[in-house]
């Protein structure tokens, strides 16, 4: 799914991104904690990681049939993971920072296009009936 180049996101615009009905998107917002910034005073605005976030909800919750308690349980292991790999990279000595840092924004894109290719795998599996 390619996420259009822009800073900020519509409700609207998401919902036609990703594919997802505004309600759900409002509910999801509400029941899952990874979207701290999106509700600001009357207009609610996503940024294309928020939309990240959103596809892969979708996934967990209309692919592999999850439901949200299992779905929250995923995600808080992904996100300790996250803080995991940050940590390490802000414990390395500051002079070396900043390479390290071009380095590991350019793996985290990596590791997002890999898990892209892995859930449209598992989709054909799925799809084809594949074992």
């Amino acid at each position: 799914m390619n996420i259009p180049n822009k800073e900020s996101f519509t409700l609207n615009e998401v919902s036609t991104i990703a594919g997802i009905r505004p309600y759900i998107i409002k509910f999801w917002i509400k029941e899952f904690d990874m979207f701290p910034d999106v509700l600001k005073k009357d207009t609610t605005f996503f940024r294309g990681e928020d939309i990240s976030n959103l596809l892969t909800l979708k996934n967990m919750m209309f692919k592999e049939n999850i439901s949200i308690d299992v779905a929250k349980q995923q995600l808080n292991k992904k996100d300790d993971n996250d803080r995991t790999e940050k940590n390490i990279v802000e414990q390395i000595p500051a002079s070396n920072n900043d390479d390290i840092s071009k380095h590991y924004e350019q793996l985290k894109i990596v590791k997002e296009k890999l898990n892209s290719l892995l859930e449209f795998a598992q989709s054909l599996k799925e799809i084809n009936n594949w074992s």
